[in-house]
């Protein structure tokens, strides 16, 4: 579940070019009534629909389809030392994957409860 700090924040717009994901998006800014609530959307290259993720929120995907082609529209520069996240596996949400395929980084990544934006 990524995104970046206070320092260089970004909006997306994701978009499934073919196949299809379920992205997962969750609410990351402390001082919002909604902090720690994720909701899930069904992304279809079969669609024309997109995705929009505000400032301060995270995201992660799992792909549906056997492939899958993503096209991320960002509203700045991806900044590596402001890159922040939480591992996706600690947040409450079902992945519904028995063995799920989770990168060295992203299991180091903290819980919901360490995180904080302002790193």
């Amino acid at each position: 579940m990524h995104l970046q700090n206070n320092n260089f924040p970004l909006e997306k717009i994701v978009y499934c070019n073919s196949g299809s994901i379920l992205d997962v998006v969750i609410d990351l800014r402390p001082e919002s009534p909604t902090y720690g609530k994720w909701e899930t959307f069904l992304l279809e290259g079969s669609t024309s629909d997109a995705l929009f993720i505000p400032k301060g929120f995270g995201h992660g995907f799992k792909a549906v389809s056997e492939l899958a082609e993503i096209l991320y529209l960002q509203s700045g520069y991806y900044n590596k030392d402001s890159e922040l996240g939480i591992n996706p596996l600690t947040f409450g949400y079902n992945w519904e994957i028995k063995n799920p395929i989770v990168s060295d980084r992203d299991l180091n990544l903290p819980n919901l409860s360490e995180f904080d934006l302002n790193e």
